[in-house]
C-alpha cells in the first residue's frame, strides 16, 4: 500500500492515469482500512481509504478520470444491493454518495445519530455536494433532523453550514435545530472515572453514615443497620482503593470482580445482585477455550468500574479457582432495572486465537455497541499487544476487532501494567495504550480514524501505577490532551487529524500519574496535585493544590468543576480555580473511595458501601416515594430505621404505623411475612 501511494505522483505526473486508477481502486477494494505512515508525519498513520481519497480529490484530473470509469460499477453494484460495498469502496462516485446518504438515513432510523452524522460528514468535500445539488439539499435536510437529537453544538454548527451551501439557509434555521430534551430512561448513565459527574455541595453532612451496606455479603437482610442502629462500628477489612462506587439514576453499582450488586442510591437498600457462579447457565455466548495465565498477567482491579447506558449494565467478573485466585476474564451485560444477565461472554469466544487475552480497562458503550480492550500476552512467543473490540450491547455478538499494537517481551521482563481508560466523542472512541500507541477509531465500525505511535522505549508498559491511576485522554474542542505511556510528557495532537500540535516534560508538571480536566484547568494528579490553565499546557507555570502527604490512597474524582480528595479522615472539596485555597474536608467515620450527587456523599471502604446525605434530603425523597407506592412496606421501613439513626425519633412511630397499614394490606403473603419480621427486628 505504501509503494502504491508513493507511486501515484509519478503515474499522474506522466498522465498514466488508467493504472492509477487500477491500482487505487484495489486497495480501496482490498484492503481500505489498512495503515500507512503519513508523508508529513511517520508516526501518524491513516487509513489506505482516506489517504487515497485526499489523493483523488488533490487532483483534479485523475478524480474526473476515477468518476468517469467507476460510476458504471457503483452503479451496478448499488443496485444489486451492494450499499456498503459502494460506500467503503466508491465513495467519490455519484452512487457512493447516494450510498453514504442511503447508510445514513438507516442509521438514523436505528438511532445511532452520531455514526449517520459522520458517514454524513464525510461528503463534506464529495465532487457531487455542490451548491444547490440534490446530494448538497439530501445531506443538509438529513443532517437537520440528526443534529437536534444528537445534542452536539458542534453538529448544530455542521448542519447550518451544509444548510447555507445547499441554499437551505431559510428552510432551516437554528430554531429547527434545538435539542429535543431526551426521556429521563434514555439519558441514564454512569460518569466515567475521568469525567466530570454531578455537582456536589455537602452542606451539613455528620461523620456517621446515614446508612451502610455490606459489598461482599450475600445475606438478603439489609440490617447491616442491626449494629449501626446500636451504634457499632462496622469492622472494614483490608482498603480497596480501585473498588469505586458508580451513580447511575437513582442506583450506585459496585463490582468487586466477583459479584456486581446496585442498591438504592438514597437508602442503599439492595435493588439486585449478580453473581457469576449462580447464574452460568444463563450465559448466551459461552467460551470453548478458558486458558488465563497467571504469573505475568495484568491487574484485574483495573477493569472494575461498573458502565451503565441504554438500560444496561456492563461488568468484568473473574471466576475464582480453588485457592480464591481470580481467574477467566468475563465480560456481562446485566439488565440495569433487575441485574439479569443478557450475556456474557470470555475473549476466546468470540475469537479461538484470544485464549490468553483478557478484558482490561472500563469498557465504554457508545449508542448500541460495547467497546472494550483486550491485552494479550502470549510467553511461549514473548510477545504482548492490545486489540479494541465492537461487541452489540444487546446481544454481545462481535461487531469489530482493530489490532492497536504489539511489542516484544525479553525472558526477564515482567508486566506490570495498568490499562488506560478510553474517551469517546461524536461516535470516536479515543484511547492511548501503554504499548505507546494511540488511536482515535470510529466506535460503530473499528474503521481507523488515526493511530499514532508514540515516543518512548517500545513495549514499555508505563511505571508502577496502581489499579485507580489510568489515565485517559482530554477532549477540548478540537484538540486531544495525552499524558504519554512512558510519562515523560504531556501532549496535545489535533483530535481529527492526529497532528501534534504541542508538548511538556511532565518533570515540570510534578510527574502526574494521570491527568483530569476540570472546566478550563489541566489537573496532574501525581505525588502532588497540581493544576494550570488547559490552554497554556506549554507555557503557563503550574500550582501545587495539595501535596502526598495530605492524601490518601484513592483515585481523585471530579465532582462538577471541584476535585474530590481521598484522605484519611474522609475527604476534601477543592475547587481548582482557586488553588490558594486549601478546600472543605469533610470527615467521615468510613473514608474510602467516594463519589458524589448533590449533597450526598457514597463511600466504598472495601467492605461496607456507606452513605452520608442530610436527613431533610432523605425524609423528602422517602415521603415521595411513600405517596407513590403506598403498598410497599419496605420504604416506611426503610423511613423508620433511617430517621432512627438521624436521630428524628419523632418521626419514627409514623412511619411504623405506615408500614403496618402496607403489611396489612398484602394479607398473609410471603413479602408481608417479612415485612412483618423486619419491622420487630428494627
Amino acid at each position: 500500500a505504501e509503494q502504491v501511494l508513493d507511486q501515484l505522483p509519478r503515474l499522474i505526473e506522466q498522465d498514466n492515469l488508467s493504472e492509477a486508477i487500477t491500482i487505487i481502486q484495489r486497495l480501496l477494494d482490498e484492503e481500505p482500512y489498512r495503515l500507512v505512515a503519513t508523508a508529513e508525519d511517520p508516526r501518524l498513520y491513516h487509513s489506505v481509504r482516506s489517504e487515497i481519497h485526499d489523493a483523488l480529490l488533490g487532483s483534479e484530473s485523475l478524480l474526473q478520470r476515477y468518476r468517469i470509469v467507476q460510476e458504471p460499477l457503483a452503479k451496478r453494484l448499488l443496485g444489486e444491493g451492494e450499499i456498503g460495498r459502494v460506500e467503503r469502496s466508491l465513495l467519490l462516485t455519484s452512487s457512493g454518495a447516494d450510498a453514504a446518504l442511503t447508510l445514513a438515513e438507516r442509521l438514523y432510523e436505528s438511532a445511532d445519530f452520531d455514526v449517520a452524522s459522520r458517514m454524513i460528514e464525510q461528503l463534506d468535500r464529495h465532487p457531487d455536494r455542490k451548491p444547490g445539488s440534490d446530494i448538497a439539499r439530501r445531506s443538509a435536510r438529513l443532517l437537520a433532523r440528526i443534529a437536534p437529537l444528537a445534542g452536539q453544538e458542534s453538529l448544530q454548527t455542521l448542519a447550518l453550514r451544509f444548510a447555507d451551501e445547499a441554499g437551505l439557509a431559510d428552510e432551516i434555521t437554528e430554531d429547527d435545530l434545538e435539542f429535543v430534551e431526551r426521556p429521563r430512561a434514555a439519558t441514564i448513565r454512569s460518569t466515567g472515572l475521568a469525567e466530570p459527574g454531578p455537582a456536589f455541595s455537602p452542606g451539613k453532612l455528620l461523620p456517621r453514615p446515614l446508612r451502610s451496606a455490606s459489598i461482599a455479603d450475600s445475606s438478603e437482610g439489609n440490617l447491616i443497620g442491626a449494629s449501626l442502629l446500636r451504634g457499632q462500628r462496622l469492622s472494614s477489612g483490608e482498603p480497596k482503593p480501585w473498588l469505586v462506587p458508580v451513580l447511575a439514576g437513582d442506583l450506585v453499582l459496585v463490582n468487586d470482580l466477583k459479584q456486581v450488586t446496585a442498591w438504592d442510591r438514597v437508602t442503599l437498600e439492595r435493588v439486585w445482585r449478580f453473581s457469576p457462579e449462580s447464574d452460568r447457565n444463563g450465559a448466551g455466548i459461552d467460551a470453548a477455550i478458558v486458558n488465563f495465565r497467571r504469573g505475568n498477567e495484568p491487574n484485574a482491579e483495573d477493569s472494575s468500574a461498573v458502565t451503565v447506558a441504554g438500560g444496561v449494565a456492563l461488568a468484568i467478573t473473574h471466576e475464582t479457582d480453588q485457592r480464591n485466585r481470580l481467574s477467566a476474564p468475563r465480560l456481562n451485560a446485566l439488565s440495569i432495572d433487575t441485574g439479569e444477565r443478557l450475556w456474557s461472554v470470555v475473549p476466546s469466544a468470540l475469537r479461538r486465537e484470544w485464549h490468553e487475552a483478557n478484558f482490561s480497562s472500563q469498557p465504554i458503550i457508545v449508542g448500541d455497541t460495547a467497546v472494550c480492550s483486550l491485552f494479550q500476552f502470549s510467553p511461549l512467543r514473548r510477545v504482548m499487544s492490545t486489540h479494541m473490540v465492537g461487541l452489540d450491547l444487546y446481544t454481545g455478538e462481535l461487531r469489530w476487532a482493530r489490532l492497536l499494537g504489539t511489542a516484544g517481551v525479553a525472558p526477564s521482563q515482567r508486566i506490570e501494567r495498568i490499562a488506560h481508560l478510553a474517551v469517546e466523542r461524536e461516535g470516536v472512541i479515543y484511547r492511548s495504550d501503554p504499548l505507546g500507541v494511540i488511536a482515535a477509531l470510529d466506535a460503530h465500525s473499528g474503521e481507523p480514524v488515526w493511530i499514532r505511535r508514540l515516543g518512548g522505549e517500545e513495549g514499555y508498559t508505563g511505571s508502577n501505577r496502581q489499579p485507580w491511576q489510568q489515565t485517559a485522554p482530554i477532549i477540548v474542542g478540537d484538540r486531544l490532551i495525552v499524558l504519554a505511556p512512558d510519562q515523560l510528557s504531556v501532549q496535545v495532537f489535533n483530535r481529527l487529524s492526529g497532528e501534534l500540535i504541542t508538548e511538556r516534560e511532565a518533570s515540570s508538571l510534578g510527574w502526574p500519574d494521570y491527568i483530569l480536566r476540570s472546566s478550563d484547568r489541566l489537573i496532574c494528579v501525581g505525588a502532588s496535585l497540581t493544576t494550570l490553565p488547559i490552554d497554556e499546557i506549554a507555557s503557563a507555570e503550574p500550582a501545587e493544590i495539595l501535596d502526598s502527604e495530605e492524601r490518601a490512597r484513592g483515585r481523585v474524582r471530579l465532582v462538577g468543576n471541584k476535585l474530590l480528595v481521598p484522605t484519611d479522615s474522609g475527604t476534601r472539596l477543592i475547587d481548582p480555580a482557586r488553588p490558594d485555597q486549601s478546600g472543605t474536608d469533610i470527615d467521615l467515620d468510613y473514608p474510602g473511595a467516594p463519589t458524589a450527587l448533590g449533597d450526598q456523599l457514597i463511600v466504598a471502604d472495601g467492605s461496607f458501601v456507606h452513605t452520608y446525605l442530610p436527613w431533610p434530603t432523605a425524609e423528602e425523597t422517602l415521603m415521595r416515594r411513600m405517596e407513590e407506592s403506598p403498598d410497599d412496606p419496605d420504604i416506611a421501613l426503610t423511613f423508620a430505621e433511617l430517621a432512627y439513626r438521624a436521630g428524628v425519633v419523632g418521626r419514627i412511630a409514623d412511619a411504623a404505623d405506615s408500614a403496618l397499614a402496607s403489611i396489612d394490606r398484602l394479607g398473609e403473603s410471603e413479602r408481608a411475612r417479612v415485612a412483618r419480621d423486619r419491622l420487630f427486628a428494627s
